[in-house]
């Protein structure tokens, strides 16, 4: 019995200690995503977020990112009565990001940081009028904590959470967010 204790003690030690070595030269792809829909198909939502960096020096990244969601609502309520009907809002985020990671484990914590320029549309009609439309363009910063769990050399899952500042003034949660990595050639 002490054999298969020290077996297995031993074989959890190497699987946290072995690591995926994050040098100079690789890079990393990385995809975070998410789609809800309601059961009478009266809202939907969809966001997709590719990244693509290149590792610059062991265990830090930078890159390209891109935000991407859709939101469509085919009406709001508001105390039994429509106040709107069709409405829909489009964003895209798009700029320089930079990751580091610390650690030489499996699991590892990693501090992100991303700014750009976020384009962002929404339209709505309602009774009165025959429809609203705008667009905006602002500058935003997104500071991210995460963690990384190397399942072998090449992937990862990744979970994560942040802030979204707008113009520097606006600061909204961006909530937690689960995502994949891959580690591209080199």
């Amino acid at each position: 019995m002490k054999t298969f204790s020290t077996t297995c003690i031993f074989a959890l030690l190497i699987s946290f200690s072995s690591f995926a070595q994050l040098d100079k030269g690789y890079w990393l792809g990385s995809v975070e995503g998410s789609l809800a829909v309601t059961d009478s198909r009266s809202y939907w939502s969809l966001n997709m977020s590719p990244q693509l960096m290149k590792l610059v020096h062991k265990n830090l990244a930078i890159g390209l990112s891109a935000d991407f969601s859709y939101f469509k609502k085919n009406s709001s309520y508001f105390n039994g009565t429509t106040t709107f009907g069709p409405f829909s809002e489009f964003n895209l985020e798009i700029g320089p990001v930079a990751r580091k990671y610390f650690g030489n484990s499996k699991l590892k914590p990693y501090v992100e940081l991303g700014t750009g320029i976020l384009i962002y549309k929404w339209d709505y009609k309602n009774d009165e009028t025959s429809g609203l439309n705008e667009t905006r363009y602002k500058y935003y910063l997104n500071p991210t904590l995460g963690v990384s769990y190397w399942l072998h050399d090449r992937v990862s899952i990744n979970l994560s959470t942040g802030y979204n500042i707008l113009n520097f003034k606006e600061v909204n949660s961006s909530g937690a967010k689960i995502g994949v990595s891959f580690k591209l050639g080199k």
